[in-house]
């Protein structure tokens, strides 16, 4: 179950020219301060353009130019969770943590980066810390990163109530959706599992989680044919999966 870190917002192109007019050594400090967030800014614009190593590269100078520009630290750790490298990504988000104490885009991010390494307590920690903000605007999206690390750590209680706070706020969150439609078949709640499930698949795009659902959802409800669909599209688009490797075992069983 993936999920994504919110609050980070992705700025255009900006224009270079602010910072090529002298020799760094000759500016002044406010200067460098001023270059510094430039260059964190390019370096986040090309991250989103799927750039990473220019990215990484802007966002080297940002610091270079400024070692306490938290936010380039935040962009940087960033950019090292997403290219899997754990260790350099900490260093990074603890140190903008040191430098933007109240920043709770970043306390979420971190607590994001937490649970994908399986430290589940202390992501809880930063999440809740985020959410007792009053003013932070995201309160759905940090909700659901609640649910999908408690579904990470298999407490189906604890990701059932956050999940559909969620989705109070998302109303229309394919993650949030086909999170809730999994746990709800896990109780048995076969009605609501089946609801959740088809606005997922109003909003969102299969996955071998979406498909093996919809399988057993459509056999609970006697849709054979339906059900057989899922599992053809399971077994042909993602064959090295989980769960096209659960349908195969199962059907091996049904032919004995």
């Amino acid at each position: 179950m993936k999920f994504k870190p919110v609050g980070i917002v992705f700025f255009g192109m900006l224009l270079l020219s602010a910072c090529a007019t002298q020799p760094e050594d000759d500016r002044r400090p406010q200067d460098m301060i001023e270059a510094s967030e430039l260059n964190a800014n390019l370096g986040l614009a090309y991250m989103q353009q799927g750039r990473l190593d220019v990215g990484l590269d802007k966002l080297d100078k940002a610091l270079e130019q400024n070692p306490k520009n938290g936010t380039a630290h935040h962009y940087l750790a960033e950019l090292y969770r997403r290219t899997d490298k754990p260790e350099k990504a900490r260093e990074h988000y603890q140190r903008a943590l040191e430098l933007l104490p109240k920043d709770m885009s970043l306390k979420n991010n971190y607590g994001v980066f937490l649970c994908s390494r399986g430290e589940f307590d202390e992501a809880f920690q930063y999440f809740f810390k985020v959410l007792d903000d009053p003013v932070y605007p995201d309160k759905a999206g940090v909700n659901e990163n609640i649910g999908i690390c408690a579904v990470r750590k298999k407490n189906r209680h604890m990701a059932r109530e956050f999940l559909a706070e969620a989705l109070k706020g998302k109303p229309n969150s394919p993650q949030s959706l086909l999170a809730l439609a999994e746990i709800e078949y896990h109780y048995q709640a076969y009605k609501e599992s089946y609801r959740l499930f088809k606005r997922y698949l109003q909003h969102g795009n299969h996955t071998p989680k979406s498909l093996w659902l919809g399988f057993l959802l459509e056999k609970h409800f006697g849709n054979t044919e339906v059900a057989d669909s899922y599992a053809i599209i399971l077994k042909g688009k993602f064959p090295s999966s989980e769960e096209a490797k659960r349908m195969r075992k199962l059907e091996d069983q049904n032919r004995l």
